[in-house]
């Protein structure tokens, strides 16, 4: 499969079904509470591309730029190079998101995305952010509130898988333990 950088990949801006888009973007929590007039002026600097099934859109490790959401089709994302369902973390479909981590900061991206179907995304991209902040504060502060929202609240979950594996790990070794003290009184006897 030929790898396309998404970074080079989304360059062009295709036109756009503003109704469609809108409605897209208001289902999204980054972009929820924003007013009819706000969302109009994130649909003027949002990039439209279709993927086909089987196209990476961004590789573990090449650097974030922005945001996608789904307006139509499916995603698989997979941790390392591979794009196979053995390495897939999760399945995305229409008006899921993903990638809003880039929205925040330049490091590499955590994991692999590829379409399993044909798939159209609308892109939302760090510059475009960072000229809604210089440009609109209001607007740019209530999509920072919404990432920070989403962070916190992705945070916690983790906070709470994270307890849940400590105390699985727990139990584990008390078990070892008890099966150790038990396999070494037998030897002993």
């Amino acid at each position: 499969m030929s790898r396309i950088s998404a970074l080079w990949g989304n360059v062009f801006k295709e036109e756009t079904n503003e109704r469609s888009v809108a409605a897209v973007l208001r289902r999204i929590p980054v972009f929820s509470g924003l007013s009819k007039s706000e969302i109009k002026q994130v649909e003027k600097i949002v990039y439209l591309r279709t993927y086909h099934e089987g196209e990476v859109i961004f590789v573990e490790g090449e650097p974030g730029a922005g945001m996608y959401v789904i307006e139509s089709g499916k995603i698989r994302i997979c941790l390392g190079p591979n794009t196979d369902e053995a390495h897939e973390i999760a399945l995305l479909e229409n008006g899921d998101f993903f990638g809003e981590l880039a929205l925040i900061d330049d490091h590499p991206r955590s994991a692999t995305a590829v379409a399993v179907a044909p798939t159209r995304l609308i892109g939302f991209f760090r510059s475009e952010l960072i000229s809604i902040i210089s440009r609109t504060p209001r607007l740019g502060v209530k999509l920072q509130q919404n990432m920070m929202q989403i962070l916190v609240k992705r945070l916690r979950i983790t906070d709470l898988r994270l307890h849940d594996c400590n105390e699985q790990n727990l139990e584990l070794r008390q078990q070892l333990e008890a099966r150790s003290s038990t396999a070494a009184e037998e030897q002993a006897t």
